[in-house]
């Protein structure tokens, strides 16, 4: 029995002791203050889409949270809101307090602190929210003038042209301009949301579009169709035409306008040919002006203009009608003459004044 009794006053000294303890915690003197399980984190939403802040409490006990913008307070405590209720709710499960906000604006953009109030201090913890705004082209000109989405503009050649577009959106936009080629397809960049063609040639024109970009879809873009005008060229196939009298020929210009001619006319002595039984012009307002001319007269020959006119500027060519005096007539005929060892020149005589002479080697 001796040695029972020391074991039952041990046992009883740890009970006792374990009872203390329990008290000691049940009443807050070891119990640990609230905090986070988790930071606070940073959210990115793009404007109008939803945006959940979380935080998540451990040791919360009789503590309070509350939620504070730019330490402004945005609850307090419990499911009590401070600010826009129509957006914003918050969720208390005790342990999660998360705010919500949807649908967001860009006013809602700040940091944003989750406050843990207890009987002895505080802990907070605090995250950004950021809002992201996809792009929006606000402008586009070309020389200093506002370009509508698939507007046409026009600019001369040679002149100096500048092209402008400028766009919104957080982070802010990057901005290219493209030269659209078949199919939609980009046959030209320009990766500068300004761009100077000094001297501008015809070959400028096409199809371009501004295309600004901020890695928040949907990207944004416009498009224009520019075309630069020139004045026209006017080209004769051949500046020197020869015709038998009483024969047929004609004249040929090559033309080239943007925009289209609106005039094309033959001259001669000053004087516009016009349509009859003698003479017929044909061609479009761009390719080959023909001028038909049937049975040949004196008064038919000398200097011919062909003219070409645009919006632009009146452009015109020359070409000159030369007579060719026919031969007698003879009577056709083949010979053959030997001009040495293993040659053979061979001569055929028409009765028109072309002599057509062959060499052949043999």
């Amino acid at each position: 029995m001796g040695l029972v009794l020391p074991l039952h006053a041990g046992l009883m000294s740890w009970l006792v002791a374990t009872i203390l303890l329990c008290l000691w915690v049940t009443t807050g003197h070891c119990q640990q203050n609230p905090g986070f399980a988790s930071p606070v984190a940073n959210v990115d939403t793009i404007v109008g889409q939803p945006a959940i802040l979380r935080c998540t409490v451990k040791n919360r006990g009789d503590a309070r949270v509350s939620w504070v913008k730019n330490s402004i307070p945005v609850s307090m405590g419990g499911d009590i809101l401070l600010a826009d209720k129509d957006r914003m709710s918050l969720i208390n499960t005790g342990r999660q307090y998360d705010l919500h906000i949807q649908p967001t604006v860009l006013e809602d953009e700040g940091t944003y602190t989750c406050v843990i109030y207890f009987s002895s201090g505080y802990n907070s913890s605090s995250g950004d929210l950021t809002i992201l705004v996809p792009p929006t082209v606000q402008s586009m000109t070309v020389n200093g003038q506002e370009v509508r989405d698939n507007q046409k503009v026009v600019v001369e050649e040679g002149t100096d042209t500048l092209f402008n577009c400028t766009a919104t959106g957080k982070p802010v936009p990057n901005v290219i301009w493209k030269k659209l080629g078949e199919h939609g397809k980009a046959s030209v960049f320009f990766r500068n949301s300004t761009v100077l063609m000094a001297n501008i040639s015809r070959t400028a024109s096409g199809r371009y579009s501004c295309l600004a970009s901020n890695n928040v879809s949907p990207t944004d873009n416009r498009v224009m169709d520019f075309e630069v005008h020139y004045v026209p060229t006017v080209i004769p196939q051949r500046s020197e035409v020869m015709a038998v009298l009483r024969g047929r020929t004609s004249l040929r210009c090559d033309v080239d306008a943007l925009p289209a001619a609106t005039k094309l006319d033959w001259y001669k002595d000053n004087r516009k040919i016009s349509q009859g039984q003698r003479y017929e012009s044909t061609g479009g307002t761009t390719g080959t002006l023909i001028l038909e001319l049937r049975d040949v007269r004196d008064g038919d020959f000398g200097e011919y203009i062909c003219r070409v006119t645009n919006s632009v500027a009146v452009r015109e060519a020359t070409v000159t009608l030369y007579e060719v005096a026919t031969l007698p007539p003879t009577t056709p005929g083949y010979s053959e003459l030997d001009v040495g060892s293993g040659h053979r020149l061979s001569c055929t005589c028409l009765s028109l004044w072309i002599v057509f002479i062959t060499l052949i080697l043999q």
